[in-house]
């Protein structure tokens, strides 16, 4: 009993809250107002307008904390009024007039707009306050089911089952949505975002429209009753119904599957309550009377002659997809174009280009309309790991079309684009249109990000194509399937790459061949023990294992070494180093005490006279004069003074061992007087086993093995 007075009392407040915040013609359509627009990949945003009292904020984005400030003073959480997963509704209302607005996140958006009301129309009362929309309990609309989604199924909330005034409709608007532009991946999501928007924000008992259509073809109920008044055209929504299609068709064309879908719900709305189907009855939002907006878009209110057209004729409406193809309508691929160096060839790693942080790159992301008509509203969807994005440009071959006489294309230019010098690790580029045989490219330059190795299988560039309309769409990550697809198969490739590090290595490549780039001294076998992420060895006397020939450490601004391993026993262990060419020498070398009850060393190699100029390569011997056997964890470098060089690392303040220069001649490339030859990868040794077999010292090996499936433990 409790439970449903709870749910009576939210109900009165809710029709309390719709009653007082709107009228019948009182309301202004969502995209009214003063819109700015986020540029995806971005965290912060600045701008100077008009006084406002109210900013709203729709927003695409991962970040789990949104701040503004106002006339540049204190940052402040904005109100979070409604999320689910990246998809968020955001409000700031001020106690006095500002003109000037910052936002920041600790994610970029995707996605973002932000809006600016010159009073406060926000209420208290928020839509994840009020109950979901229940079947049996709502005030059903007359359309079908077979044709429309109706509140209960895509999640609507429930303000009251009388919002809005009762009217006799005998006419129809024709609105877009503006912003947001696209259905989001989810179409459904978007509907509760839209909703929560015009509740939260706007301050009206529900969301505005009678029917919203999707750009994938579905057809969702808005308000419960199109037998009661919208919020969708300023003073003109008694008798007026509203139909709204996603997006922002100033910039955007209607996909020939939405205008199906809007062709059929318009005709259902027209013939059910014997509105004409002419222009005078029927209008874009900007036709009627008072009215000062774009609504709903040049594109789509250029085509409403041809939508009333299909709508009397439902038998003539283009199918919600073409036939599918064979062939794909366009030919997609990702290459790179700068020169890039295969420098680690083992297991996966073959044959995918190695970099360094910081390294400059560039690659291409072409794209031929390979049909004999022309492909409209394109839109390229990307993401990159481990790249930042400098620049780009957009080119076409027109009119030559030979794939090889490129120039920059009007699309370089399209508004809706990122800054060309703010693409962002993540977003979409809108391309316009392909004549048949055009090619257009899109070059990005980067520098590579952090090092990678364990991080992700690859770094890289993935593209796809997102949108074409009649075509395809929308495809918002890479591998997912379009809801629009006239052929089989999917709109997309990628280019890998592998940051490596010259002065840090964590060995969580995931295969025991990834051991990046060290290798094992005379017979020692080393590799990689997937499970705790180490390189693991079974060492005899002063047996040892080298990084790789990419080593690179200034000894001036790197002091330190850090080594993270565990070993058997108590005993001593030894690090030399070398300048390039140079062999290792026990001038360049020091040693220091190891044992099993502890796993970080912080080598303070500054008072060392050698350390000193650029470091080529390092030598490790985890037991100078016994046999044992090793993990060892993660290698870096820091410097005293509170640095690290690595990006996974924080700061070893602690673990400070003693240094001793007693470490034995261990000469190059020739046996000793017992018989070492160091530097010999037998990580794939020929021979099988052979070479382990016939080593004294087996028994440790198979000893070491135990160690190796040890979980590492982090200081």
């Amino acid at each position: 009993m409790k439970s449903i007075l709870v749910v009576l009392v939210v109900l009165v407040a809710a029709l309390l809250a719709g009653c007082m915040a709107e009228t019948p013609d009182s309301v202004r359509h969502s995209d009214e107002g003063r819109f700015q627009t986020l540029e995806a990949g971005e965290t912060h945003a600045r701008w100077q307008v008009q006084p406002f009292r109210q900013v709203g904020v729709l927003l695409d984005t991962r970040s789990s904390l949104i701040e503004a400030r106002v006339d540049r003073g204190a940052w402040q959480p904005i109100e979070i009024t409604w999320e689910e997963g990246e998809h968020k509704v955001g409000r700031l209302v001020l106690e006095g007039a500002a003109t000037g607005l910052e936002l920041r996140a600790d994610r970029p958006w995707s996605f973002g707009t932000v809006q600016f009301f010159d009073d406060v129309e926000a209420t208290e009362l928020v839509a994840t306050e009020l109950p979901f929309e229940q079947a049996e309990l709502s005030v059903s609309a007359l359309a079908p089911a077979s044709m429309v989604i109706s509140r209960s199924q895509w999640g609507a909330r429930n303000p009251s089952r009388v919002c809005g005034s009762w009217h006799d409709p005998y006419r129809i608007s024709i609105h877009h949505t503006f912003l947001p532009a696209d259905d989001g991946g989810d179409a459904a999501a978007r509907m509760r975002q839209m909703q929560a928007y015009h509740i939260d924000n706007r301050g009206w008992c529900d969301i505005g429209y009678h029917f919203i259509v999707s750009q994938s073809g579905k057809i969702y109920q808005g308000r419960s009753n199109e037998q009661r008044t919208g919020a969708h055209t300023d003073d003109q929504n008694t008798g007026n119904i509203g139909i709204s299609f996603i997006g922002d068709f100033d910039r955007q064309t209607v996909n020939a599957t939405q205008f199906a879908a809007g062709a059929k719900i318009l005709g259902w709305t027209a013939t059910t309550y014997d509105v004409p189907f002419n222009r005078r009855s029927i209008r874009g939002h900007r036709e009627h009377a008072g009215q000062s907006t774009a609504c709903p878009g040049a594109n789509l209110l250029s085509r409403l002659d041809e939508l009333i057209a299909a709508a009397q004729r439902p038998g003539a409406v283009a199918p919600s997809s073409p036939a599918p193809v064979a062939e794909a309508p366009v030919a997609f691929e990702v290459n790179w174009r700068s020169d890039e160096t295969d420098l680690y060839t083992r297991g996966s790693s073959l044959g995918t280009p190695d970099v360094f942080p910081g390294d400059w790159m560039r690659a291409e992301i072409v794209f031929k309309n390979t049909t004999a008509q022309p492909l409209r509203g394109v839109q390229i969807g990307f993401d990159m790991d481990h790249l930042v994005p400098t620049s780009y440009v957009i080119e076409s071959d027109a009119p030559r079309f030979n794939g090889t006489s490129f120039s920059r294309n009007d699309a370089d230019n399209n508004p809706s684009n990122p800054a060309r010098t703010r693409l962002g690790q993540r977003g979409k580029l809108g391309i316009y249109a392909l004549t048949p045989g055009e090619t257009k490219r899109v070059t990005i330059d980067f520098h590579a990000g952090d090092y990678s190795i364990g991080a992700v299988e690859h770094g890289g560039l993935r593209a796809w194509v997102q949108h074409i309309d009649a075509y395809y769409g929308e495809q918002t990550a890479y591998d997912a399937e379009p809801s629009v697809n006239a052929f089989n198969g999917l709109l997309q490739d990628a280019v890998a790459v592998d940051v490596l590090s010259d002065k840090e290595w964590q060995f969580d490549g995931g295969e025991s061949t990834q051991l990046e780039g060290w290798s094992g001294c005379s017979a020692v076998r080393a590799a990689v023990d997937t499970t705790s992420g180490s390189l693991t060895m079974r060492t005899g006397p002063a047996q040892c294992v080298e990084s790789p020939a990419w080593t690179s450490i200034d000894a001036g601004d790197w002091d330190q070494v850090v080594l993270r391993m565990d070993v058997t026993g108590r005993h001593t262990a030894a690090l030399y180093w070398a300048h390039g060419g140079e062999g290792f020498v026990a001038r360049r070398a020091v040693t220091f005490e190891v044992s099993e009850d502890r796993e970080t060393y912080v080598l303070d190699l500054g008072s060392q006279p050698t350390w000193r100029g650029e470091i080529a390569r390092l030598r490790l011997v985890p037991s100078i004069g016994q046999g044992t056997s090793a993990a060892i964890d993660a290698v870096f470098v820091q410097s005293s003074d509170g640095r690290v060089a690595s990006a996974r690392e924080s700061y070893q303040r602690a673990n400070l061992v003693r240094l001793a220069n007693d470490a034995p001649a261990l000469p190059d490339g020739r046996a000793d007087a017992s018989g070492y030859v160091p530097v010999v990868d037998v990580t794939e040794p020929a021979g099988g086993c052979s070479t382990a077999s016939s080593d004294p010292s087996a028994a440790v090996w198979l000893f070491g093995l135990v160690l190796a499936i040890r979980r590492r433990r982090r200081p």
